[in-house]
């Protein structure tokens, strides 16, 4: 009967250490991963206009579309509807009329209190915008700044070049370049996209060669393939990578299931960071409704240790 005492002694013992050891500093649960993950999209939206006719054409065979107001409310809720199915921390926007429609969907999406539109002033011109769940602490356009001559004329980048410069919760800056470059309708052969990709090229050189350090991220509707020759020059002398490199054809067909137009490209900082790169549709025909694309969200992973140390350093 003692030994049984003793035996059940010793065991109280044994568990009463086993527990005090687990409140020890050293062996704590450790934080698995004390990293955070950004994810930047891009997506077409498609033809948001409003309900005004600033152009005096709106007939069903005209370019601008002029909508009743149910309507347009309506595409506003679903373009919402589509930006919460990726719900990426950055978002690119292409193809929309104005400021105001922007401003109209961040009342619809209140985790992104952060924006930037790329006005070009052209009448029913669709144009591009940005939205950030993080504060956006700098902006900057470049279109006008770099015209250029094809066939004999003096041309400009089809839509606003937007520079914005967004304060990650890291402690880091990223620096996100969108556009959208000219279709294939207006330029079957591609000339006018060479020079748009060649001058977003000199550009992202040009702030890299200042801030060395800098992550950059550039991206939109491209309008061509991943292997075309104006895609091609954006990767000139190192200066982005495609972050959808390697993957198959038929994962990053946004534009009906068909066709690649859609990127996000990176710099070689951040391009470090890269984890992986994704389309997102809302069924299996490729688009996001209510548009005819699908979005391209990229998603990469940020050491809070890492980042902290860089911030000191500074």
């Amino acid at each position: 009967m003692l030994f049984y005492k003793n035996l059940l002694l010793a065991l109280i013992l044994f568990l009463g250490m086993a527990s005090c050891s687990e409140t020890t500093s050293e062996t704590q649960p450790q934080t698995p991963n004390d990293t955070t993950q950004i994810t930047i999209a891009t997506w077409n939206v498609h033809n948001l206009f409003d309900t005004e006719c600033d152009s005096g054409a709106c007939e069903t065979t005209d370019y601008e579309r002029q909508y009743a107001p149910d309507y347009y409310k309506k595409m506003i809720k679903n373009i919402a509807a589509g930006v919460r199915i990726f719900n990426s921390d950055i978002v690119m926007l292409q193809e929309i009329e104005k400021e105001t429609s922007l401003e109209d969907l961040k009342a619809e999406l209140p985790q992104y209190p952060y924006s930037v539109f790329g006005e070009t002033g052209r009448l029913a011109g669709l144009d591009v915008g940005l939205l950030s769940k993080w504060p956006i602490v700098a902006t900057k356009t470049h279109r006008e700044e770099h015209p250029f001559e094809l066939d004999d004329e003096m041309k400009l980048i089809a839509r606003e070049l937007i520079e914005a410069t967004i304060a990650l919760p890291t402690g880091e800056n990223i620096v996100v370049f969108t556009t959208h470059f000219v279709s294939k309708v207006t330029d079957e052969e591609g000339n006018r996209r060479k020079n748009e990709a060649r001058i977003v090229n000199e550009i992202i050189a040009a702030h890299e060669k200042e801030a060395p350090n800098a992550h950059i991220a550039f991206g939109g509707d491209l309008n061509d393939e991943p292997d075309s020759e104006p895609l091609t020059l954006l990767k000139q002398n190192n200066v982005l990578y495609n972050s959808t490199e390697g993957m198959k054809h038929e994962d990053i067909a946004t534009w009906n299931n068909t066709a690649a137009f859609d990127h996000i490209f990176h710099n070689a900082a951040l391009r470090a960071k890269h984890a992986k790169s994704y389309r997102v549709c809302s069924n299996n025909i490729g688009k996001l409704v209510p548009s005819d694309h699908c979005a391209m969200v990229a998603e990469y992973i940020f050491n809070k240790k890492e980042a902290a140390e860089s911030t000191n350093n500074q």
